[in-house]
Protein backbone atom coordinates (compact mmCIF):
# COMPACT_ATOMS: atom_id res chain seq x y z
CA UNK A 1 0.00 0.00 0.00
CA UNK A 2 2.93 2.38 0.63
CA UNK A 3 3.96 2.12 -3.01
CA UNK A 4 0.39 2.38 -4.30
CA UNK A 5 -0.40 5.47 -2.24
CA UNK A 6 2.89 7.06 -3.31
CA UNK A 7 2.07 6.51 -6.98
CA UNK A 8 -1.40 8.02 -6.54
CA UNK A 9 -0.03 11.03 -4.66
CA UNK A 10 2.64 11.85 -7.23
CA UNK A 11 0.13 11.46 -10.06
CA UNK A 12 -2.28 13.90 -8.37
CA UNK A 13 0.38 16.58 -8.16
CA UNK A 14 0.46 16.48 -4.35
CA UNK A 15 3.62 16.27 -2.26
CA UNK A 16 3.43 12.95 -0.37
CA UNK A 17 4.79 12.58 3.15
CA UNK A 18 4.96 9.08 4.62
CA UNK A 19 4.12 9.03 8.33
CA UNK A 20 4.93 5.87 10.27
CA UNK A 21 2.68 5.92 13.33
CA UNK A 22 3.18 4.08 16.63
CA UNK A 23 6.97 4.25 16.55
CA UNK A 24 6.90 3.66 20.31
CA UNK A 25 5.93 0.03 19.66
CA UNK A 26 9.38 -0.71 18.15
CA UNK A 27 12.70 -1.20 19.91
CA UNK A 28 14.52 1.35 17.73
CA UNK A 29 11.87 4.10 17.58
CA UNK A 30 10.98 3.05 14.07
CA UNK A 31 14.49 3.36 12.62
CA UNK A 32 14.40 0.04 10.78
CA UNK A 33 10.89 0.66 9.47
CA UNK A 34 11.97 4.12 8.32
CA UNK A 35 14.89 2.65 6.37
CA UNK A 36 12.59 0.11 4.71
CA UNK A 37 10.02 2.79 3.86
CA UNK A 38 12.68 5.04 2.31
CA UNK A 39 13.64 2.20 -0.02
CA UNK A 40 9.99 1.73 -1.02
CA UNK A 41 9.35 5.43 -1.64
CA UNK A 42 12.47 7.26 -2.87
CA UNK A 43 12.25 11.04 -2.62
CA UNK A 44 9.38 11.03 -0.12
CA UNK A 45 9.97 12.35 3.43
CA UNK A 46 9.49 9.52 5.95
CA UNK A 47 8.55 10.56 9.49
CA UNK A 48 8.21 8.04 12.35
CA UNK A 49 5.87 9.47 15.00
CA UNK A 50 4.36 8.47 18.33
CA UNK A 51 1.30 10.07 19.89
CA UNK A 52 2.41 8.68 23.27
CA UNK A 53 5.97 10.01 23.36
CA UNK A 54 5.56 12.96 21.00
CA UNK A 55 8.46 11.83 18.82
CA UNK A 56 8.27 13.18 15.27
CA UNK A 57 5.26 15.43 15.85
CA UNK A 58 7.16 18.71 15.44
CA UNK A 59 8.67 17.43 12.19
CA UNK A 60 5.21 16.52 10.94
CA UNK A 61 3.84 19.93 11.93
CA UNK A 62 6.49 21.56 9.76
CA UNK A 63 4.73 20.03 6.72
CA UNK A 64 1.34 21.45 7.75
CA UNK A 65 2.04 25.16 7.54
CA UNK A 66 -0.27 28.05 6.55
CA UNK A 67 -2.20 27.45 3.34
CA UNK A 68 -1.48 23.70 3.33
CA UNK A 69 -4.30 21.33 2.44
CA UNK A 70 -3.47 17.82 3.61
CA UNK A 71 -5.33 14.51 3.65
CA UNK A 72 -4.53 11.44 5.75
CA UNK A 73 -4.62 8.20 3.77
CA UNK A 74 -4.02 4.77 5.23
CA UNK A 75 -5.64 1.56 6.49
CA UNK A 76 -8.08 1.40 9.40
CA UNK A 77 -6.28 1.21 12.72
CA UNK A 78 -3.17 3.02 11.54
CA UNK A 79 -3.78 5.76 14.10
CA UNK A 80 -4.79 8.61 11.78
CA UNK A 81 -7.47 10.06 14.05
CA UNK A 82 -5.30 9.61 17.16
CA UNK A 83 -2.63 11.56 15.34
CA UNK A 84 -5.10 14.35 14.57
CA UNK A 85 -6.21 14.48 18.21
CA UNK A 86 -2.62 14.77 19.41
CA UNK A 87 -1.61 17.37 16.84
CA UNK A 88 -4.61 19.63 17.43
CA UNK A 89 -6.04 18.69 20.81
CA UNK A 90 -9.29 17.50 19.23
CA UNK A 91 -11.41 14.73 20.69
CA UNK A 92 -12.45 12.72 17.65
CA UNK A 93 -13.53 9.16 18.49
CA UNK A 94 -10.94 6.39 18.29
CA UNK A 95 -11.08 2.67 19.05
CA UNK A 96 -8.66 -0.06 20.08
CA UNK A 97 -7.38 -2.48 17.45
CA UNK A 98 -9.25 -5.78 17.43
CA UNK A 99 -7.83 -9.22 16.72
CA UNK A 100 -9.01 -8.99 13.12
CA UNK A 101 -7.16 -5.68 12.60
CA UNK A 102 -8.31 -2.09 12.34
CA UNK A 103 -11.93 -1.00 12.49
CA UNK A 104 -13.60 1.92 10.72
CA UNK A 105 -13.94 4.29 13.68
CA UNK A 106 -13.94 7.25 11.28
CA UNK A 107 -16.97 6.81 9.01
CA UNK A 108 -17.25 10.25 7.41
CA UNK A 109 -14.90 12.75 5.84
CA UNK A 110 -14.17 15.76 8.02
CA UNK A 111 -12.07 18.81 7.25
CA UNK A 112 -10.23 20.23 10.26
CA UNK A 113 -8.76 23.72 10.49
CA UNK A 114 -5.27 23.46 11.96
CA UNK A 115 -3.71 25.90 14.41
CA UNK A 116 -0.89 26.32 11.89
CA UNK A 117 -3.32 27.83 9.37
CA UNK A 118 -3.56 24.76 7.18
CA UNK A 119 -6.41 22.26 6.87
CA UNK A 120 -6.37 18.50 7.33
CA UNK A 121 -8.89 16.04 5.92
CA UNK A 122 -9.57 12.91 8.00
CA UNK A 123 -11.23 10.11 6.02
CA UNK A 124 -12.23 6.48 6.69
CA UNK A 125 -9.49 3.88 6.44
CA UNK A 126 -8.63 2.34 3.09
CA UNK A 127 -8.99 -1.43 2.80
CA UNK A 128 -7.97 -1.76 -0.85
CA UNK A 129 -6.77 0.64 -3.51
CA UNK A 130 -7.08 0.48 -7.28
CA UNK A 131 -4.29 2.45 -8.89
CA UNK A 132 -5.67 5.27 -11.04
CA UNK A 133 -2.46 6.83 -12.31
CA UNK A 134 -0.15 6.95 -15.29
CA UNK A 135 3.14 5.13 -15.91
CA UNK A 136 5.04 8.35 -15.21
CA UNK A 137 3.85 8.33 -11.59
CA UNK A 138 5.09 4.74 -11.23
CA UNK A 139 8.51 5.84 -12.48
CA UNK A 140 8.52 8.58 -9.82
CA UNK A 141 8.15 5.95 -7.09
CA UNK A 142 10.25 3.22 -8.73
CA UNK A 143 13.20 5.44 -9.61
CA UNK A 144 15.57 2.52 -9.07
CA UNK A 145 13.88 0.50 -11.80
CA UNK A 146 13.50 3.52 -14.10
CA UNK A 147 17.25 4.21 -13.79
CA UNK A 148 18.15 0.62 -14.56
CA UNK A 149 15.71 0.54 -17.50
CA UNK A 150 17.74 3.23 -19.26
CA UNK A 151 20.47 0.60 -19.71
CA UNK A 152 18.22 -2.12 -21.20
CA UNK A 153 18.99 -3.20 -24.75
CA UNK A 154 15.48 -2.32 -25.97
CA UNK A 155 13.70 0.95 -25.31
CA UNK A 156 10.36 -0.83 -24.79
CA UNK A 157 11.78 -3.57 -22.56
CA UNK A 158 9.10 -5.17 -20.39
CA UNK A 159 11.63 -6.45 -17.82
CA UNK A 160 10.06 -9.89 -18.05
CA UNK A 161 12.57 -12.15 -19.74
CA UNK A 162 13.64 -9.82 -22.55
CA UNK A 163 17.23 -10.20 -23.70
CA UNK A 164 19.67 -7.57 -22.50
CA UNK A 165 17.39 -6.44 -19.66
CA UNK A 166 19.36 -4.46 -17.07
CA UNK A 167 16.49 -4.72 -14.56
CA UNK A 168 16.28 -8.52 -14.49
CA UNK A 169 20.11 -8.65 -14.46
CA UNK A 170 20.02 -6.48 -11.31
CA UNK A 171 17.61 -8.92 -9.68
CA UNK A 172 19.86 -11.84 -10.63
CA UNK A 173 22.90 -10.15 -9.07
CA UNK A 174 21.01 -9.12 -5.93
CA UNK A 175 21.20 -5.36 -6.47
CA UNK A 176 17.43 -5.10 -6.94
CA UNK A 177 14.84 -6.85 -4.78
CA UNK A 178 12.68 -9.35 -6.70
CA UNK A 179 9.70 -8.20 -4.59
CA UNK A 180 10.30 -4.66 -5.81
CA UNK A 181 10.19 -5.78 -9.44
CA UNK A 182 7.11 -7.94 -8.78
CA UNK A 183 5.25 -4.93 -7.34
CA UNK A 184 6.30 -2.80 -10.33
CA UNK A 185 4.97 -5.42 -12.73
CA UNK A 186 1.69 -5.67 -10.84
CA UNK A 187 1.13 -1.92 -10.84
CA UNK A 188 1.99 -1.64 -14.53
CA UNK A 189 -0.46 -4.46 -15.26
CA UNK A 190 -3.23 -2.73 -13.32
CA UNK A 191 -2.60 0.57 -15.11
CA UNK A 192 -2.65 -1.18 -18.51
CA UNK A 193 -5.89 -2.98 -17.63
CA UNK A 194 -7.52 0.26 -16.51
CA UNK A 195 -6.45 1.98 -19.74
CA UNK A 196 -7.93 -0.85 -21.82
CA UNK A 197 -11.14 -0.81 -19.77
CA UNK A 198 -11.59 2.89 -20.48
CA UNK A 199 -10.75 2.51 -24.20
CA UNK A 200 -13.39 0.37 -26.01
CA UNK A 201 -11.23 -0.02 -29.11
CA UNK A 202 -8.23 -1.25 -27.13
CA UNK A 203 -10.41 -3.60 -25.07
CA UNK A 204 -11.99 -5.02 -28.24
CA UNK A 205 -8.54 -5.59 -29.74
CA UNK A 206 -7.44 -7.39 -26.57
CA UNK A 207 -10.52 -9.63 -26.72
CA UNK A 208 -9.71 -10.51 -30.35
CA UNK A 209 -6.18 -11.46 -29.36
CA UNK A 210 -7.37 -13.67 -26.50
CA UNK A 211 -9.97 -15.27 -28.75
CA UNK A 212 -7.30 -16.11 -31.32
CA UNK A 213 -5.03 -17.57 -28.62
CA UNK A 214 -7.91 -19.63 -27.20
CA UNK A 215 -8.83 -20.97 -30.64
CA UNK A 216 -5.24 -21.98 -31.34
CA UNK A 217 -5.02 -23.73 -27.96
CA UNK A 218 -8.17 -25.77 -28.73
CA UNK A 219 -6.73 -26.77 -32.11
CA UNK A 220 -3.50 -27.91 -30.50
CA UNK A 221 -5.50 -29.90 -27.95
CA UNK A 222 -7.29 -31.86 -30.68
CA UNK A 223 -4.05 -32.91 -32.35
Amino acid sequence: MVERLSVMAWDSGAQPVLVLTKSDTTDDAGAQDTETAELLSPGIPVIPVSVLTGDGLDTLRSHLGPGTTAVMLGPSGAGKTSLLNTLEGTTEAVAAIGRAGGRHTTTTRRLHLLASGGVLLDIPGIRSLEVAAGPEAVDDVFTDIATLAAHCRYGDCGHDGDGGCAVTDAVATGTLSPDRLATWRKLQGEIAYRRRREDPAEMADMRRQWKAVSKQARRNGRR
